[in-house]
């Protein structure tokens, strides 16, 4: 996709505090310069990627600068991606997260799975209690679901340090998924028994 090279080694589980997470909105005619993070090495990488989705400005460093196209780039050269639809009580989405199958165990994937879906019910929780979620985020998720955000062009969310994304809008979701494809693993939801950290839980589940 890109010739970005990966620095890290993408890990098994979730193991940063998601910190940067971009917000992904729908596809846009207007560019805007400031906010734009979509930028490749490549024209034709820019040009498919822009036709799923747009960036929101973020309005901080972090988020500038290569982050997203190297996270991309990690996701692509690993060429494997789990693809999953979650719902619970609070809300449905579908996850798109790298998954490197050669190297890891049906253990390890239960755990990345189960970190990935913790995170994102930790940023709804968050937003919930009116916490800062994500660098310039605001509980964007929450209200999103609960029908408080301003903008109704937001689908997604992008978790650049760790390299998974979900989707409120399965479309969307499924054209980020086409971009790293070589194998997908999907409907696998029945191997994995999440069992979330809910605050005030007296016990882990």
């Amino acid at each position: 996709m890109t010739k970005y090279k990966s620095r890290l080694r993408p890990v098994n589980r979730v193991i940063n505090r998601s910190w940067i997470i971009q917000r992904l909105k729908t596809p846009s005619d207007f560019i805007n310069p400031y906010g734009n993070t979509i930028k490749f090495d490549d024209q034709d990488s820019t040009d498919r990627v822009a036709k799923v989705f747009s960036t929101d400005y973020m309005g901080a460093f972090e988020y500038e600068h290569g982050t997203l196209p190297e996270s991309m780039s990690r996701m692509y050269e690993i060429g494997h991606t789990f693809f999953k639809k979650w719902e619970i009580p609070e809300f449905k989405c579908w996850i798109v997260c790298s998954m490197d199958v050669s190297e890891m165990t049906i253990g390890e994937m239960k755990t990345r799975i189960a970190s990935v879906t913790q995170t994102i019910w930790d940023k709804y929780e968050e937003g919930q209690n009116g916490e800062q979620v994500a660098k310039n985020d605001y509980g964007s998720f929450y209200e999103r679901v609960n029908g408080t955000w301003y903008d109704d062009d937001l689908l997604g969310w992008y978790d650049l340090q760790n390299d998974f994304a979900w989707f409120i809008d399965v479309e969307m979701a499924r054209k980020f998924n086409m971009l790293f494809l070589d194998e997908a693993i999907e409907e696998l939801d029945s191997e994995f028994n999440i069992n979330l950290k809910k605050e005030g839980d007296t016990q882990n589940g």
